[in-house]
């Protein structure tokens, strides 16, 4: 999995680009903080913690305390190129600033889950006639079986089920502002996911793009906003 950012979707809004309404979704970008670095064969992997603080057990809260990191709720690993995190060191933190430069991502999130549902709200299916003899079927899918040859049901077939509560990602979708500040994220379009749901950011795959540097957090950031070609047009039109 390459390396990104994971954030909290906290909504969405719209904003005016040269008279146009554009839709996005704001993400607040989780501090993620190096918990520490091995190696498994020719792969280089580090370990992050990320989340809401929590009171750990002690087997965890000694393994927090010797990368000197408070607890966190969730710890991942990902395969890494070793030189790019040269300049961190145990215990560095991750944020906003990784993605600075980045004009497209790959979003993936956990759909809405909306439990066991019709084939009328899960397909989009035309309800049946509510009456003129029709009884206890006005929302019902209608036949689904075969003659006897094949004499079964094809795998696949829309049915009622679980509808939702799946992974989905989201590919080549812009951004519109990079907020380093308040570590915010404005991308352009919808994201799976609900208010308050996890999202895991990635520079787009199908994009040459590549992560900033990223630099121990003494060094900070002198600029607070950094705008992405769409934003950047709207400036300079504007001081034209």
């Amino acid at each position: 999995m390459k390396f990104g950012l994971w954030g909290k979707k906290l909504g969405n809004t719209r904003v005016f680009h040269e008279g146009q309404s554009l839709h996005v979704s704001i993400v607040r970008v989780s501090p993620m903080y190096m918990m520490g670095i091995r190696k498994e064969g020719p792969h280089t992997l580090m370990q992050v913690a990320y989340g809401d603080v929590i009171k750990p057990n002690k087997p965890m809260a000694g393994h927090f305390a010797s990368a000197q990191v408070e607890p966190r709720r969730r710890i991942n690993e990902y395969r890494i190129d070793e030189s790019f995190f040269a300049a961190c060191s145990t215990g560095s933190e991750i944020s906003t600033q990784l993605l600075k430069d980045v004009d497209y991502l790959d979003v993936s999130g956990t759909t809405k889950g909306h439990g066991f549902t019709g084939p009328v709200k899960r397909h989009g299916f035309s309800m049946q006639p509510a009456t003129h003899g029709n009884s206890l079927s006005h929302r019902a899918h209608g036949s689904t079986g075969q003659c006897q040859d094949p004499g079964r049901v094809f795998k696949g077939k829309k049915m009622a089920g679980q509808h939702g509560n799946v992974k989905r990602t989201i590919q080549n979708i812009a951004v519109y502002k990079v907020d380093l500040e308040e570590g915010l994220i404005w991308i352009q379009g919808a994201i799976p996911g609900p208010v308050g749901g996890l999202v895991w950011m990635t520079p787009s795959f199908k994009k040459a793009q590549s992560l900033s540097p990223l630099l121990p957090v003494d060094a900070g950031v002198e600029s607070s906003d950094q705008l992405t070609p769409t934003a950047k047009e709207s400036e300079a039109s504007d001081e034209n």
